[in-house]
């Protein structure tokens, strides 16, 4: 798990580093796939991160063997309370904050969430199986078509 960390941390500095301008405000999610010594390698860019997640199988022989996919992305968080019932979306609660959320997922399906504040640049947050939701089971079912389809005869990687 200290290398599905390690690799978690290493994609989210590594791709903040490929944005010139500001990295919690991007058009467009992004898909990776990282090899063993976390190279990151871009494979597909998407204004809606579900639509580039769905097509992560059909890009099955350019991701390749590479062990890790990893998904970038901006959004909205917010605080929680007791109830959660009546909350509004994160992206108008008065307390939200602006994030850069980076997931990776090793071929088994175990992720990794690295998310970063806008306003606290420095401070990294790195979960280990905390990714949820359905962003992460987006992902989760990505793999593992990818995983499905790399497996067919003809396909293989």
């Amino acid at each position: 798990m200290d290398t599905l960390k390690a690799i978690a941390r290493l994609a989210y500095y590594q791709s903040a580093a490929t944005h010139d301008d500001n990295p919690f405000d991007l058009t467009c999610s992004r898909l990776f796939v990282i090899d063993e010594t976390g190279h990151l390698r871009l494979i597909l860019e998407s204004p809606d991160v579900y639509v580039g997640m769905a097509a992560i199988p059909c890009l099955h022989s350019t991701i390749g063997v590479d062990p890790f996919v990893a998904v970038e992305t901006c959004g909205w968080a917010a605080p929680l309370d007791d109830v959660h019932a009546s909350l509004p979306r994160p992206s108008e609660h008065p307390h939200r904050r602006r994030v850069r959320l980076v997931i990776v997922a090793d071929r088994m399906g175990t992720m990794v969430s690295a998310i970063g504040f806008s306003d606290q640049p420095d401070d990294l947050l790195v979960e280990v199986e905390g990714a949820d939701g359905s962003l992460a089971d987006a992902l989760r079912e990505a793999v593992r078509r990818l995983d499905l389809v790399q497996s067919l005869p003809g396909n293989e990687p």
